[in-house]
């Protein structure tokens, strides 16, 4: 999993945490990830505020992006 934090969140990052939503978050699903798991860490990064979330799922070969747009994630 990765994320990406451009230089006007620089600060957010703080030691070995960051501390707020940073700009892009990129999940890889693996095979052994429950759908429950997916869905409690896409609330996570909803709850964050993360304006950016992409999904991606090697084995269906699959990527679903999230978008935040004002208030609403599309």
């Amino acid at each position: 999993d990765l994320m990406y934090l451009s230089d006007s969140c620089r600060e957010l990052f703080r030691g070995n945490a960051v501390y707020g939503a940073p700009d892009l978050i990129i999940e890889i699903i693996s095979a052994y990830d429950l759908g429950t798991d997916m869905t409690s860490r896409e609330n996570d990064y909803r709850l964050l505020g993360v304006p950016e979330i992409v999904f991606l799922d090697p084995v269906k070969r699959q990527a679903r992006l999230l978008r935040l747009r004002g208030r609403e994630y599309e």
